[in-house]
């Protein structure tokens, strides 16, 4: 991996970023009020964030907004898997009108610091993935915190990866189809420990899609950073904060015992495609794990966008270069579905 893809600092933002923040600023979640616990705070924070992810899409799909098309030609349907604890796994599976992989799937986690998202949050990432490339898409939803460990989110994030490709793998009627997932910032780490724990099993995963992911814990000085990426992991830092997602090194995201970049190998990953945003406190989580990928001999493709702050193309998708980012995470995976 080309040793510039570390940076020290991030660059400036982008004069099209800062442009469409001073036009539409940016909401930030309601202050809580004062003799309100963290976990509570948090919980009205979930709601907040639902509220405005759906406000978001109803405003954007309406027949006058730039992605109306979506609602057309696709077809949603609610389902579930189970935890091993018995625990409901909610799914929602959308299928386009015209099937061009019909036994194939996308498996998609959603982002949200394994704090806030549920099946709506990226319900528009979701459609454009099944519309433009002709395959159902199965979006998952885990359990967060405060009321479930990080563990749990892990856990379901498999669990649901299993329940889906057994439909896949044990369909007697017809030929099996292959199964892609694809993550976003915390939805991203899912991913990737989900494909690290599927090497060595019966479930192939044709490509692997981490879009800004969460690969490592950089909070408390970085004690669980590997001692091979301390000087390089440089994100956690203010330099990279933005207003999408700002720098404190106080309050950190729950995490996960294991984290992708703590794996004890690399090897045997699927193909990836890594897209990685430079002004984002996550950034070096990208950088540090496409090198350990690179290192094992896996085969990635790296995409990088100069200036631009943490999934912005999920707060600004009639960004021009929000609809850029998600066509080449679109094109990767129609070149991977006919090359197989």
């Amino acid at each position: 991996m080309a040793s510039d893809l570390f940076l020290p600092e991030a660059p400036p933002l982008s004069p099209a970023w800062l442009a469409y923040e001073k036009s539409k600023g940016h909401v930030e979640a309601p202050s809580p009020q004062e003799d309100i616990t963290p976990a509570d705070a948090l919980r009205l924070r979930q709601r907040s964030y639902a509220k405005t992810c759906r406000d978001r899409n109803e405003r954007l799909t309406s027949p006058t907004g730039p992605s109306h098309a979506l609602l057309s030609n696709i077809q949603t349907h609610p389902d579930s898997t189970q935890s091993p604890d018995g625990a409901t796994i909610h799914l929602r599976i959308y299928i386009p009108t015209s099937l061009t992989h019909p036994q194939d799937f996308i498996i998609y986690y959603h982002g949200g610091g394994l704090c806030v998202g549920d099946l709506d949050s990226e319900d528009l990432q979701c459609r454009r993935l099944a519309k433009d490339l002709g395959i159902k898409v199965v979006s998952v939803e885990y359990r967060l915190f405060p009321d479930h460990s990080p563990d749990t989110a892990v856990a379901d994030a498999w669990a649901a990866f299993i329940g889906i490709a057994k439909l896949w793998k044990y369909n007697t009627d017809q030929e099996p189809g292959r199964v892609y997932i694809v993550g976003s910032s915390s939805g991203a780490q899912l991913a990737a420990q989900t494909a690290q724990r599927a090497r060595g099993t019966p479930y192939l995963i044709s490509g692997l899609v981490l879009r800004c992911p969460v690969t490592v814990d950089a909070s408390k000085g970085g004690v669980s950073i590997p001692q091979r990426y301390e000087d390089r992991h440089t994100s956690f830092s203010p330099s990279f904060g933005t207003s999408l997602l700002g720098f404190d090194a106080d309050n950190h995201l729950p995490m996960a015992r294991d984290m992708p970049l703590n794996a004890e190998s690399f090897a045997g990953m699927p193909p990836t495609f890594l897209q990685l945003c430079t002004n984002d406190i996550f950034y070096s989580d990208g950088a540090c794990f496409a090198e350990a990928l690179g290192e094992a001999g896996n085969e990635l493709v790296t995409d990088v966008m100069v200036g631009w702050p943490h999934t912005f193309w999920l707060k600004a998708p009639e960004l021009e270069e929000a609809g850029e980012a998600d066509g080449r995470v679109i094109g990767w995976l129609r070149q991977r579905a006919g090359a197989e």
